[in-house]
This record gives structure tokens, C-alpha cells and sequence, in this order.
């Protein structure tokens, strides 16, 4: 799913549970409306504390990056870049990768040039 996607699907499920929750409350009355809405404060205090250590420990919204290069006859070159190759270009900067593996080899006097950041060739801009 896309971010945008994502967002719209949060908006729409907040707008949802608001109105039921709203219905719900005023059919039942003031008084057991107060005890669910405790339980349901304390149920999504649980989720958002989760959701907090799954944001700051678990998926960090980059792509992993995994490469395979061989070069095998003389004068042949391979280039891996695991980030991204800035050519002095203008314009915002794409997001790093989060994990980057790559895997060369060379023979017969093949060359491969692996990067694992990013690679800068001409003059950088800075904001």
C-alpha cells in the first residue's frame, strides 16, 4: 500500500469509530458510556505504547538493498551503488536505503567498485 493509501485509510477508520463510538454512547447513557470509555482509553493506550516501540525498534520505512555484480573478462567494470549516485543536479535528495548488501566478484582483471552510501560526482548544493 502507498503512504497515501495509508493515510486515507486511518482518516476513514478514525472518522468511523468516532461516529459509532458517539451513537453508541449517547443509546447507553452518561453512565455506561463513562466505564467503556475508560476501557477503551486504557485498550488504546496499549496499542499506541506498541505501535511506539514497533516505530522506534521495528520497520524504518527504508528499502533493503541487496546486489549481485560479477565482472569476469579484462577491462569489464561493475559499479554497485547501495544509496543513491548524486550527480551535482539539483532537487530533494530520494531516501536512503536501510540495509545494504552487496556481493562482487572479479577475475580475468574485471574490476567492481562497490559503495554502500551514497555517491556524490560533482558539486554538492547545500539548503
Amino acid at each position: 500500500m502507498t503512504q497515501r493509501r495509508w493515510v486515507w485509510t486511518g482518516a476513514v477508520t478514525t472518522v468511523v469509530a468516532v461516529a459509532g463510538l458517539g451513537a453508541y454512547f449517547a443509546v447507553v447513557g452518561l453512565d455506561a458510556a463513562d466505564k467503556a470509555a475508560s476501557v477503551i482509553g486504557g485498550l488504546a493506550a496499549v496499542v499506541g505504547l506498541a505501535l511506539a516501540g514497533y516505530g522506534l525498534f521495528g520497520w524504518s520505512g527504508r528499502p533493503d538493498v541487496s546486489q549481485r555484480a560479477q565482472a569476469s573478462d579484462r577491462g569489464s567494470s561493475v559499479t554497485q551503488i547501495g544509496g543513491h549516485q548524486h550527480t551535482g543536479a539539483s532537487g530533494p535528495a530520494p531516501r536512503t536505503p536501510g540495509r545494504v548488501e552487496q556481493h562482487g566478484t572479479a577475475s580475468e582483471g574485471g574490476n567492481v567498485t562497490q559503495i554502500g552510501g551514497d555517491q556524490h560526482l560533482g558539486p554538492a548544493s547545500r539548503p
